[in-house]
């Protein structure tokens, strides 16, 4: 169990007070067994015991309660059945060690969601606790910069996996998801595997990452302009900026600047790549 806050509007909440009393402490039991972004996993027998252990009650049917009025969301994903619950981050303060870590379980997404009765809005909309914009908003980039990460992981190639959606990439993803769609970055990544050089074929064996990837806005402008796809020389042979990687590897940085390479002027100018 984790220490969480309770707000004074909490035992004002209209909504709330139509459960009963075991219900509402079920559900302020849940903050203390969530993790930093509210989701833990379904185990109804594991939370009796932790949050009701004296009490006769049916903490599955006070669970599905709770969902049908949009407190928390019950879904699958890989595998596992999970619990999130609706604005945690928008009234929880994580401070400590736990501020620095982050969820091993994904976060929800519509389309995984296997509760019935929900009407799908966050809780804090008209009539319940607070504002829920802007707690959606914060689980909604979560949900897409998820998403990036999953895309990166099935189209990368040989490229490194991202395991983790550490609260930096987050916060980078959700930058980047700014400047393009999510089809559009499929498009990025899917050019990023197809090019040698980003693969791991220039001179000093540099390849592509996903912190690379969502580093800054001029690195996936670059890849759709075609800085990194594959060019041949005049005789035909591969062509693949060696130089181009070691001046990024000189300055610290993934993307190739500077000096055009040697041999630049052998490559055909009906390229349309150039």
């Amino acid at each position: 169990m984790r220490i969480r806050t309770i707000k004074p509007m909490f035992y004002k909440n209209e909504i709330l007070a139509e459960f009963p009393a075991l219900t509402r402490l079920l559900f302020t039991g849940l903050w203390g067994l969530a993790d930093r972004c509210g989701r833990m996993e379904y185990r109804p027998k594991f939370i009796k015991v932790e949050i009701l252990p004296y009490d006769n009650c049916d903490i599955e049917k006070m669970l599905a309660d709770l969902a049908k009025k949009d407190f928390v969301r019950i879904y699958e994903r890989r595998g596992k059945k999970i619990i999130w619950i609706v604005n945690f981050e928008k009234h929880q303060r994580i401070s400590g060690k736990e501020a620095e870590s982050d969820s091993e379980l994904p976060a929800y997404r519509e389309a995984d969601v296997k509760q019935s009765g929900s009407n799908g809005e966050a809780l804090g909309s008209a009539g319940r606790e607070g504002k829920g914009r802007e707690g959606k908003g914060r689980e909604d980039n979560t949900v897409k910069a998820e998403a990036l990460l999953l895309l990166w992981n099935e189209l990368r190639g040989n490229l490194p996996e991202a395991q983790k959606l550490t609260r930096t990439r987050k916060d980078k993803c959700a930058l980047r998801l700014k400047e393009r769609s999510l089809e559009e970055w499929k498009q990025v990544i899917s050019k990023i595997a197809a090019s040698s050089f980003c693969q791991g074929g220039g001179a000093t064996g540099w390849k592509a990452s996903f912190d690379w990837l969502i580093a800054s806005e001029d690195n996936h402008v670059k890849v759709m302009e075609g800085k990194y796809d594959d060019r041949t020389t005049g005789n035909g042979a591969a062509y693949i900026p060696g130089k181009y990687a070691r001046i990024a590897e000189r300055k610290g940085r993934q993307e190739p600047e500077g000096q055009e390479p040697e041999g630049l002027e052998n490559i055909p100018k009906e390229n349309p790549t150039l």
